[in-house]
């Protein structure tokens, strides 16, 4: 989950980075536009980090629950 969790905060960072013109563009949101229901502000533009953030906490976590726990031995070589 790690691991997975890192390589999708760096292809995000890169794709919103690229996106923000890699970087000449201060006031890069992402989404650009609110995504709207209506009158009603589902997801306002934020600050790219944010998206980076979300990223990477889903797929942890999903990651996570897919794959087998680590061995026994190795849990307790780090947590003793």
């Amino acid at each position: 989950g790690a691991i997975a969790s890192v390589l999708a905060m760096t292809a995000t960072w890169v794709a919103l980075f690229r996106a923000a013109e890699w970087g000449h563009n201060p006031r890069f949101a992402f989404p650009t536009k609110p995504i709207m229901a209506g009158d009603m502000t589902l997801l306002p533009p934020l600050h790219p980090v944010v998206t980076v953030m979300v990223v990477a906490t889903v797929v942890l976590v999903a990651v996570s629950l897919v794959t087998r726990p680590p061995a026994e031995a190795a849990v307790r070589r780090f947590f003793p």
